[in-house]
């Protein structure tokens, strides 16, 4: 017969099987290195894989940097230039000369 449970669970199953009596048995050496076969492949797959990915984005870095350059290039060219005397220059306040960009 059962007795009281200690922690008050009349609902719980007793356990009637050990846990260690479920472990399989030892795998075979042939399959031992089918899968480690498997994981070679899949790490190589892998590494590929990340390789595609860091050339695609350096190739992508480099067109942005390409890009940027451009239109760095083309609002330089479409910039406005004004020559402004060293006279007027010596009447303007601190103010409007931080505006000014000298060339």
């Amino acid at each position: 017969m059962k007795g009281n449970c200690v922690s008050g669970r009349d609902w719980k199953t007793p356990q009637t099987k050990r846990s260690s009596s479920t472990i399989s048995c030892r795998k075979g050496w042939e399959r031992q290195q089918k899968e480690r076969q498997n994981r070679e492949i899949l790490q190589m797959i892998k590494k590929e894989n990340l390789a595609e990915a860091a050339q695609a984005q350096a190739v992508a870095k480099a067109l942005k940097e390409e890009r940027l350059a451009r239109k760095a290039e083309n609002e330089k060219k479409a910039e406005v230039i004004q020559k402004i005397s060293s006279g007027k220059l010596k009447r303007m306040k601190k103010k409007q000369l931080r505006f000014i960009k000298n060339i």
